[in-house]
This record gives C-alpha cells, sequence and structure tokens, in this order.
C-alpha cells in the first residue's frame, strides 16, 4: 500500500511488515495470568473470530463471544475449544448499536464469571458500498457506519470498563479494532462513511486512555491489517482487492501480546498496525513517547520551538555570562508555579522549547535557563511542571537539578496527579527515591504514589516508602 492516501508515509517508518503470526507474536507461547477472562465484541467471524482464536491459544480461561450472528459465534466457539479444551466459553447475541443490548451482555459477563474480566475487544464494525463523493452515499449506511464504529464502541467502553476497573489485579484492557483507513483522505476506499467513524472511534478510544489511564486501564487501538474478511470482500472495490493479503489472526495476536503482561502498556491511547513489527516498534518507544506520535493530531507549520532562540532575545533575563554561576552560587527558586499564561507573549516560544528539553532529558540546556531566571516550577497549559515531565520521562539528571534548584515536589497538574506518582506509574525506583527524600508527598494527588504504588505493585517502592506493611494488612484483610 504505497500510495498516498494520506498516511503521510506511517507505514514506511517500520522496515519490516507482517501478514501473518510470527514468533515474536506466537499465542502458543503466551504466558496469561490465570484466570483470565476475555469479552470479544464482534466474534462471528474473520477479523473477531481470530482474536478469540489467539486467546485461546494463550491459555485463557473464559471467553464471552458476542455478536448478532450466533450461529456465527458457534463456530467460532468450536474452533477455539480445538486449541484449548479447558477453556469455558459464553455465546451471548448482542446488537452494538443498542444501549439495552450492551448492558445485557455486561450483565451476563459479570454473573457467568463472578464479575471477573480482563480484556475486551471490540471488533463489530460496518462499511457499507464505498461511495467517493458525498453526494452519492446512502444517508442510512452513513448513519450505520456511525452507529457501529463510533456509538458501538461508546456502548461497550460504558457499560464493559467498569466491570474491568473492578477485576482485582485484572489486566485492564479495552481494545478497538480500528482502521488506517481513519487516517486516509483519498484513494479506492476513502469512503467518508467509513473513515470518518474509525476516526470518531480512534479519538475516543484516546479518550478513554485520558479518563482511566492512571486508574489502571490500557487502551489500545489496533489496526488489524488487510483482511479479506467477509466485510471487505464486499464491500472493497476491485483494485483494492489484491492489497487483502494479511491474516485474521495476525491482529488476534497482536492483541495478546498487548494485553499479556504490563511490558506494553506505554502504547496505551496510540494506534498501532498489526503488520507493524513490534521489536522496531519498541526499539522506537523514546522517539514516540517524547514526541507523543501515533494519536489522531492536527498538523500546522513548522514548529519555531526548532528556532535558536537565546534567553536575553525571547525573555529579557541576564545574559550568557551571568547563566555561568555555579548551582552553589545561585539561589533556588521556591515561588509558586508559574503557568505559561502569566508569561508574557515573547515568552511562550521559549516556554515550549524549556517544556521540550525537560521531556528529552536536556538537562545542560534547562539548567541554563534556569540559572539565569526562567520559574524553576514554570507549569504548561496542562500544569504539568518541568519536575513532573522531566520524572515521567525518566530522567534523573534533569529532576536532581531542578531538585537542587528548589522544584516543588507536590504541585499538581489539573488532572491532580503528583510528579512522584507519575515516577511511579512509569517504574524509574531512582527518580522516586530522589523526590522522596526531598519530602514529596506521597499521599498528594489522586491516585496518590502510595496507591500508585500498590496498583503497580511496585514493592521497591512500597519498602522505600515504609508502606508494604500496609500492603500485607490490606491482603491479609
Amino acid at each position: 500500500m504505497a500510495q498516498n492516501w494520506g498516511l503521510r508515509g506511517l507505514n514506511q517508518s517500520f522496515k519490516t511488515q507482517h501478514h501473518a503470526v510470527y514468533p515474536a507474536v506466537d499465542c502458543s507461547q503466551a504466558k496469561l495470568p490465570q484466570p483470565f477472562v476475555v469479552c470479544v465484541v464482534g466474534a462471528s467471524r474473520g477479523i473477531g473470530a481470530g482474536i478469540a482464536i489467539s486467546y485461546a491459544k494463550a491459555g485463557v480461561t473464559g471467553l464471552v463471544l458476542a455478536s448478532r450472528r450466533v450461529s456465527g459465534l458457534e463456530e467460532a466457539a468450536a474452533e477455539c475449544m480445538k486449541h484449548n479444551p479447558n477453556v469455558r466459553i459464553e455465546i451471548v447475541s448482542c446488537d452494538i448499536t443498542s444501549a439495552e443490548s450492551v448492558s445485557v451482555l455486561a450483565d451476563h459477563v459479570k454473573s457467568a464469571f463472578g464479575g471477573r474480566l480482563d480484556v475486551v475487544a471490540v471488533n463489530s464494525g460496518y462499511s457499507g458500498p464505498v461511495a467517493l463523493k458525498l453526494d452519492e452515499a446512502d444517508p442510512n449506511a452513513f448513519q450505520q457506519a456511525i452507529n457501529v464504529n463510533y456509538v458501538g464502541t461508546f456502548l461497550c467502553a460504558k457499560y464493559l470498563i467498569p466491570i474491568l476497573m473492578c477485576t482485582s489485579e485484572g489486566a485492564k484492557g479495552f481494545i478497538g479494532v480500528s482502521s488506517l483507513a481513519s487516517l486516509i483522505v483519498r484513494g479506492p476506499i476513502a469512503s467518508s462513511q467509513y473513515c470518518i467513524s474509525k476516526a470518531a472511534q480512534l479519538k475516543l478510544l484516546e479518550h478513554i486512555h485520558e479518563q482511566y489511564f492512571l486508574e489502571g486501564l490500557k487502551t489500545f487501538a489496533v489496526h488489524p491489517g488487510a483482511v479479506a474478511s467477509e466485510m471487505a470482500q464486499e464491500s472493497a472495490p476491485k483494485e483494492f482487492l489484491p492489497h487483502l493479503i494479511d491474516d485474521a489472526e495476525l491482529c488476534g495476536a497482536i492483541c495478546v501480546w498487548l494485553t499479556q503482561s504490563g511490558d506494553q502498556n506505554w502504547l496505551s491511547g496510540r494506534l498501532i498496525s498489526a503488520n507493524w513489527d513490534v521489536h522496531e516498534l519498541n526499539g522506537m518507544r523514546g522517539q514516540i513517547e517524547r514526541k507523543d506520535l501515533l494519536k489522531l493530531g492536527l498538523f500546522g507549520p513548522e514548529s519555531w520551538t526548532d528556532l535558536d532562540l537565546s534567553p536575553a532575545e525571547t525573555m529579557g533575563l541576564p545574559q550568557q555570562q551571568d547563566a555561568q554561576q555555579s548551582p552553589m552560587e545561585a539561589q533556588p527558586h521556591t515561588s509558586d508555579p508559574r503557568s505559561t499564561s502569566q508569561l508574557p507573549p515573547e515568552a511562550l516560544n521559549l516556554a515550549t522549547r524549556l517544556f521540550d528539553f525537560a521531556r528529552q532529558g536536556k538537562t545542560a540546556e534547562l539548567q541554563q535557563y534556569v540559572f539565569a531566571g526562567i520559574p524553576v516550577n514554570l507549569t504548561n497549559h496542562k500544569g504539568d511542571t518541568l519536575l513532573m515531565l522531566s520524572a515521567y520521562y525518566g530522567n534523573l539528571d534533569t529532576v536532581n537539578m531542578l531538585l537542587e534548584r528548589g522544584a516543588d515536589t507536590n504541585v499538581l497538574n489539573e488532572r491532580g496527579q503528583s510528579p512522584i506518582a507519575g515516577a511511579v506509574f512509569k517504574g524509574y525506583f531512582e527518580i522516586v527515591k530522589a523526590m522522596h527524600e526531598k519530602g514529596a508527598d506521597l499521599r498528594a494527588g489522586q491516585p496518590n504514589a502510595i496507591d500508585s504504588a500498590k496498583m503497580f505493585r511496585r514493592e521497591d517502592m512500597l519498602r522505600l516508602f515504609g508502606a508494604d506493611e500496609e500492603v500485607a494488612e490490606e491482603v491479609a484483610v
């Protein structure tokens, strides 16, 4: 799919493209925790059935297969049983566009498995006939695409996420089978009803990530590849059919890979393709996190943050020679947090650059500006301080520099999160230790540092906090 249909070379970022299951994502080698319950919505055929089969191969203990077509579900269940004779399978008729129907599905899940649910995979999709001009589109088909692809995902989230969140020590994975078609604007399959409804679904998944991630939920958007499913063969134009070369179980293998442990939690809130090589993907983690890539966004002009601006030119701060005094000579800045909204307009450009320094761990560059007079507790539009960003991205040297300059460890961002809780979530022990030694409030924010350590089983940090006995008491109760 080398044509420029609006993807801006996204697939070309990956040297290796897979079209079938390969060793790194071989489900038969996966080790799922026990018990493990998965609900697949839209499991009667193709990609959805492939997801169910993949989890069966991985040793899932419980499967809930839901779809409008019960006959197809029975076939999928039989195939799952071939690979995992011990799996318990529940078949539920469900119309994803109906709130009542999805609510009934949720009730069935709770009653069948004692309230346990580890992963939800929403695969139900609708394309309808391809219409490359809006005046040629069928209004009913357009509305149906919105109802199934977008509203259906919302309904599954509304009724099933609470069960995921209530499952003790569960995987807490919510997967939306997405599509790179959500990004295209031209080409033989650029049908507005499908592309726009999948774009809406993709943005919804990002919102779910933002709303629930710090409570433990991982939300993934997965493009399944170009699979010769019934829907694709029914709706795709003839010139696109040669592209339908991907195995239906490849998407399922990626779903298992994403949810079998916490190693891939950093991909929550992002869109990935089942075709991409997972080793290459993990190798790009630093760049993806630093630039917040693989999300739906708006392209703007070349960023002015790349300009080489000096403090004196942009903010009227002391000249370069004044910024060379040592940390011992400089007095720490302990003023209240300063939002970028409090800066003069000419300083806003530089502020963005400073936040990038914090994310990227460019300690020397950031230190120059801090020594020159930049408020050490400067915050961005989300309330994140320089310390918060440095801690979240694992930049220990930058964190130590900011702490030496008097950075406040207890400034909460607009979501009520503290820098130390963010570092706990990411698993950066040395950063957590540094802030703890500077007196960070372990009970500040929601969730606070101790709650985060409990949630993500950071036993070394709980010992550091002296909270390991508290956890033992809770387990005993």
